[in-house]
């Protein structure tokens, strides 16, 4: 053979020397052995693989397969179809009023996040000219996630969006508690707290309760972020310390007042609302926290 028991090459006939007749069987010895290991399989000591067909090869290597695909496709798409795959579409919608999802034909599942309505915040009554109130800020609404199959899904799912709770008013009433948001019984998360507020008296009222991540359902599940406390006197006038309202997944709530003035709105998808601050005689109206929302990213076959 035209290498040895290692795999190492060595020529049939002994080297030639200078001014001495060369033979034909001599020289043909040599070119006979040259094709004769071109036409064996290369050993790997020699950068082969030792086997002439791509399974021993893969043997000879310590490699695996599951098998073997030799195919030709006119494009992307008929290549998938040959091999059994399938391409990604992905879309994504956001729903900020209840109605109905209804799925693609070709989806095969969705990511579904949603959060609650945020809290909102109390209100002030009339307080005396020697003090200060403030009230308290909502809390905001929890948030839920899960990944759902499209049989899961099914031809439809109802979406209720949770209402913004609303705000107190100038008769010290608390901010109202903020609507639970759901698709469906697949994916739900309830709604923040009110703020309390200031019926009489002075000084500084509690802030709503975060929405609980374990009231809803969802494979991922976070409370929201609670309200502050208002802060007043009874018996200064001259400030008052607004309350911020509680921060939902998606950022942050009402800012505080400084100053005598109304609550303030909350800010991000669940948020709650900041509180409301009275320095002196006079009254304030709380805010409204924000509204929930859904989120589906659906994964469609292409």
């Amino acid at each position: 053979m035209p290498r040895d028991g290692s795999g190492i090459y060595s020529k049939a006939s002994a080297s030639f020397v200078a001014n001495t007749t060369i033979t034909s069987s001599s020289v043909n010895a040599d070119f006979d052995d040259l094709v004769a290991d071109a036409n064996t399989a290369r050993p790997i000591t020699a950068g082969g693989t030792g086997a002439q067909t791509a399974a021993a090869a893969r043997t000879a290597l310590g490699s695996t397969t599951v098998g073997d695909a030799v195919f030709v496709a006119a494009n992307a798409g008929a290549a998938r179809t040959t091999l059994g795959a399938i391409g990604v579409v992905v879309i994504s919608q956001v729903l900020t009023s209840s109605g109905t999802y209804t799925p693609r034909a070709n989806l095969i599942y969705a990511e579904i996040e949603l959060v609650g309505g945020g809290g909102g915040s109390g209100g002030i009554n009339a307080t005396t000219a020697t003090s200060s109130s403030a009230s308290g800020g909502g809390g905001a609404g929890a948030y839920s996630r899960s990944i759902v199959t499209a049989a899961a899904i099914g031809a439809s799912q109802a979406v209720t969006i949770g209402a913004a709770g609303a705000a107190g008013t100038t008769s010290g009433t608390n901010g109202g508690t903020g609507g639970t948001t759901s698709v469906g019984s697949l994916v739900s998360a309830v709604g923040g707290g009110g703020g309390a507020g200031i019926a009489s008296g002075a000084g500084g009222a509690n802030g709503g309760i975060g929405g609980a991540a374990g009231s809803g359902v969802g494979t991922i599940t976070m409370s929201g972020g609670s309200g502050a406390a208002g802060a007043g006197s009874p018996t200064v006038n001259t400030t008052g310390g607004g309350a911020i309202g509680g921060s939902s997944f998606f950022g942050g709530g009402g800012r505080a007042t400084t100053f005598s003035g109304s609550g303030t709105q909350g800010q991000a998808p669940g948020s709650g609302a900041g509180g409301a601050t009275a320095v002196g005689t006079g009254t304030q109206t709380g805010a409204a926290g924000a509204a929930g929302i859904v989120i589906i990213t659906e994964y469609c076959s292409a």
